[in-house]
């Protein structure tokens, strides 16, 4: 049996994706908000997709978007309202940036980059 290849759609607001640098106060935390398919079936099992948060070079010729909207709550991965969501609280670092990931297990992801002020 063939199993389809997952598609990821997001991150939507607040991050910005398509190489923007997401500028925000270290120390807040920023909801990661997505979505998951199989071909045209929305997928909603968070044990599905996996998290992950890299130290990355800063890169200072990049566009860069001030975050928003902030939210407070547990740095979790749910799925409610429709769409996954991860509260990341980003590390009490000023000037370092950080690559996200959510990759689900057949490899698929997408990634939004952070640069904390």
């Amino acid at each position: 049996m063939l199993t389809q290849k997952k598609t990821l759609s997001g991150f939507y607001q607040p991050v910005e994706m398509d190489g923007v640098i997401n500028a925000v106060k270290a120390g807040s935390t920023v909801p990661m908000k997505f979505e998951v398919y199989s071909d045209a079936t929305e997928l909603t099992d968070p044990a599905l997709v996996t998290m992950t948060v890299a130290d990355v070079a800063c890169d200072a010729s990049a566009p860069t978007e001030e975050v928003d909207s902030l939210t407070t709550g547990e740095t979790a991965l749910t799925y409610t309202d429709g769409h996954f969501q991860y509260n990341w609280k980003t590390p009490k670092s000023p000037g370092t940036c950080y690559a996200i990931a959510a990759t689900t297990e057949d490899g698929s992801s997408i990634t939004a980059q952070f640069s904390l002020r």
